[in-house]
C-alpha cells in the first residue's frame, strides 16, 4: 500500500485509494482535514474580579456624593 518513496504517479495512486477508502466508510479521517486545537477553558475570575472592582468604586464614588450632599 504505501511505499518509501512518493514521487509520480505513484502519489496520485495512493490519493485516489485513501479516496476510496473513505467513501467506502473504512477510513474516517480525510487525509487534509486540520486537526482542531483543544481550547483552553477559562474561568473567567479575572474577568470576574475586574468587573466587580468597577462596580464596587462607582458604587462607592455614588456613595460619596450622596454623602456630601446631606
Amino acid at each position: 500500500m504505501a511505499k518509501d518513496s512518493y514521487t509520480g504517479d505513484h502519489v496520485v495512486d495512493e490519493i485516489i485509494e485513501h479516496v476510496a477508502l473513505e467513501k467506502a466508510g473504512v477510513l474516517h479521517e480525510h487525509i487534509t482535514a486540520p486537526k482542531a486545537k483543544p481550547k483552553k477553558k477559562s474561568s473567567g475570575f479575572f474577568f470576574n474580579l475586574f468587573m466587580y472592582m468597577i462596580v464596587g468604586v462607582e458604587l462607592w464614588l455614588i456613595y460619596i456624593e450622596i454623602m456630601k450632599r446631606l
